[in-house]
């Protein structure tokens, strides 16, 4: 990614969509920019579940990195839950079960909501100078959209093509 980034000089990461939503993890804006979402929309409470196991264990085996790995874990899925399902103005055109999701995800943002705060406070009694903001800064959970421009789509293009002859 890094490469792509340099060649491009322009960083192939931006999380602000706000044009159509023609699919889940699809997106096109006005100015034909392809944006891929990299967020899982769906099956909240089973990557919840996992995350609450892990976080128990290694806050009873004192693991500090582990359980910062889960809490911006925890973090990501509420983020997701909470600009997909509940700010989201915008319904995709084509999606399947969205209320159900929204629904089953709507559910486990309670629990995760919970075991954030719970672990947290865990960190902070072990290293109160953490901060959560910056450590999420640096974990791939911040990064969850890719964004084409027309110049990348076009770059691609004539690689295809450069290919295909």
């Amino acid at each position: 990614m890094d490469v792509l980034k340099s060649y491009y000089n322009k960083p192939l990461l931006n999380l602000e969509s706000n044009d159509l939503i023609l699919s889940e993890g699809f997106d096109i804006d006005a100015d034909g920019t392809m944006l891929i979402s990299l967020k899982e929309k769906s099956d909240f409470m089973s990557k919840y579940n996992t995350s609450h196991r892990l976080l128990k264990v290694y806050m009873q085996t004192g693991n500090t990195e582990g359980t910062k790995h889960e809490l911006a874990k925890l973090y990501y899925m509420y983020v997701i839950i909470e600009n997909y399902y509940v700010h989201n103005k915008k319904k995709p055109l084509i999606a399947t079960n969205y209320e159900s999701n929204k629904k089953e995800a709507l559910k486990a943002k309670a629990f995760i909501l919970n075991d954030f705060t719970n672990s947290l406070k865990w960190i902070l009694t072990k290293e109160p100078d953490f901060n959560f903001d910056k450590y999420f800064q640096d974990t791939p959970y911040n990064q969850d959209v890719i964004k084409l421009t027309t110049e990348h789509i076009k770059g691609i293009k004539k690689f295809i093509m450069a290919l295909v002859k």
